[in-house]
């Protein structure tokens, strides 16, 4: 696992921000999981990028909410292994189709979207505990 950087500055944390906000862009329509590997970088250092930016940012700013928003959305990254399962699973419940290989993973796909309304729990619980120890950045 990729350590954090000590020293992650506000515009090396800013760069992150914007790589993981293009992969959230680029998979919007993925709701029920989204493959690990599309993430710029590790989870940890996303987290850590977003709370540096967000440090910065009035907590009154759209941008704010936005970040926040950003930071919960990190529990739809699924191990790709299993982001395959739920992709196959949805093509099986979309189509209908009885042959689909995609009926066998209806359980992982279960299970899939019972861990990220539990990691978006965690990760809100997370942010709300962080934000209680920051001051309000006055623009």
């Amino acid at each position: 696992m990729a350590t954090i950087p000590e020293n992650m500055d506000r515009a090396a944390a800013t760069k992150i921000v914007e790589s993981y906000r293009a992969v959230l862009e680029d998979t919007a329509a993925m709701v029920s999981g989204v493959p690990e590997s599309r993430l710029p970088c590790d989870v940890s250092i996303i987290k850590k990028a977003i709370e540096i930016v967000l440090s910065s940012t009035s907590k009154l700013a759209e941008e704010y909410m936005t970040l926040q928003e950003a930071f919960c959305k990190l529990a739809l990254f699924l191990p790709d292994e299993q982001a395959r399962m739920v992709e196959l699973a949805e093509q099986a419940i979309a189509t209908m189709d009885p042959t689909s290989e995609g009926f066998k993973y209806l359980g992982q796909l279960a299970a899939a979207q019972e861990r990220i309304q539990n990691a978006f729990g965690e990760l809100t619980a997370e942010l709300i505990a962080w934000g209680k120890t920051q001051a309000d950045v006055v623009d």
